[in-house]
């Protein structure tokens, strides 16, 4: 018998329901003193586990990607050292309200909740210090997220109530008691101004705000709010004016996603000093006039999506040097002169080269048979 054990890891062992219960009544192992379970990435079907609600030494529950269904326990506010809760990715199983209790965890540092059925209202955390809230792709959460909320939350680091129909509810002069880190608030009724509590959030290197309704000009102050960012997605929007030349400030970024907004003018030159680009997103927009010479300055990028605007003139020459290009999306715009044989020569790891619908002009280039993993071409009639 295990007397005195304190970790028990067993991820990715394609356990089913019964196996550790069984092992607990059956006096084979000793959890009084477990502080650390680790079942994600398993099989397990079964209500959400009750059994270790008598476990009062927990402090480590990882839960995450079962087929765990039930309601969350009341009881799960009785785990009083517990600093960390993942009970998402459960194929959208477990279901119910969250317990109002969970304002007493008073321990608790991160709640992962993302990928179920979780409904009715986020409960006011009154005493918790917590680092990490995900609580994304749980379409039932509805309600208003109120200052009130966030009051206590003095160490929060990362936020992710995405997917939700949830809206925040602050005022214009509302300081958030925390420095976050990553903030993911997809398809949360955000707007329809843009949220001037994110003047102080400097420290962020994840912002995903796709779908919140907002439907103005990206302010002036935006561009230099973090020179950490790395992720930027404010897709899905209303966003008007222009991009301007200081995007170049966020010169960290990985991933930009502008996309599907009303975005107008040209794409600034300035982008170029964006050099860590691996994605670029801002289709289905209003930009116009040329695509910048300094695009080639990213070589790092993979994918590049301008589809949808109303781009023209000739493919810079400078874009023959982002040679990591897997996908070079153009389509519908209205670029002019002959397709490049660059394109063929020289990206060699271009997997989806999307053009129709523009003004191009003379022979489709032989050379684009060298492209032998290609899924597929779609070039405009010539």
């Amino acid at each position: 018998m295990l007397l005195s054990l304190t970790e028990l890891h067993l991820s990715r062992c394609s356990l089913s329901a019964g196996v550790i219960p069984s092992l607990h009544h059956q006096s084979v192992v000793n959890f009084t003193s477990l502080a650390v379970i680790d079942l994600s990435f398993n099989n397990i079907n079964s209500n959400i586990l009750d059994w270790i609600l008598n476990v009062s030494s927990l402090v480590h529950v990882d839960m995450s990607d079962n087929r765990l269904h039930g309601r969350i326990p009341l009881g799960i506010s009785e785990l009083p050292n517990l600093k960390y809760l993942d009970l998402s990715l459960n194929d959208n199983r477990i279901h119910g309200k969250l317990p109002a209790s969970i304002r007493n965890m008073t321990s608790l540092v991160h709640v992962g909740l993302y990928h179920n059925n979780i409904s009715g209202r986020i409960p006011r955390i009154y005493r918790c210090f917590i680092w990490t809230i995900t609580y994304s792709k749980a379409p039932f959460l509805t309600g208003t997220v109120s200052e009130a909320h966030f009051s206590n939350l003095t160490k929060l680091e990362e936020l992710d109530i995405s997917s939700n129909s949830l809206t925040l509810n602050v005022s214009s002069k509302w300081v958030p008691p925390c420095k976050l880190h990553s903030l993911e608030m997809g398809s949360c009724m955000l707007g329809p101004s843009f949220p001037a509590w994110l003047q102080t959030q400097t420290d962020l290197t994840v912002l995903d705000i796709p779908n919140a309704s907002i439907s103005v000009s990206i302010p002036h102050w935006f561009w230099d709010l973090s020179s950490n960012l790395i992720l930027l997605n404010i897709s899905f929007n209303k966003l008007e004016g222009e991009i301007p030349p200081s995007i170049g400030n966020m010169s960290s970024l990985e991933l930009l996603n502008l996309s599907r907004n009303n975005l107008t003018g040209n794409i600034p030159s300035t982008i170029g000093n964006c050099s860590n680009l691996i994605v670029v997103d801002l289709r289905q927009n209003l930009l116009f006039v040329l695509m910048p010479e300094s695009v080639g300055h990213l070589k790092q990028l993979q994918s590049l999506h301008l589809s949808d605007n109303k781009l023209m003139g000739e493919l810079p020459l400078s874009s023959q040097n982002c040679t990591e290009l897997e996908t070079l999306d153009l389509g519908n715009n209205n670029f002019s002169g002959e397709i490049p044989s660059w394109i063929g020569e020289l990206l060699a790891l271009l997997r989806i080269l999307r053009l129709r619908s523009n003004s191009f002009s003379g022979r489709i280039p032989s050379h684009l048979s060298n492209l032998s993993i290609l899924y597929w071409i779609l070039p405009t009639t010539v």
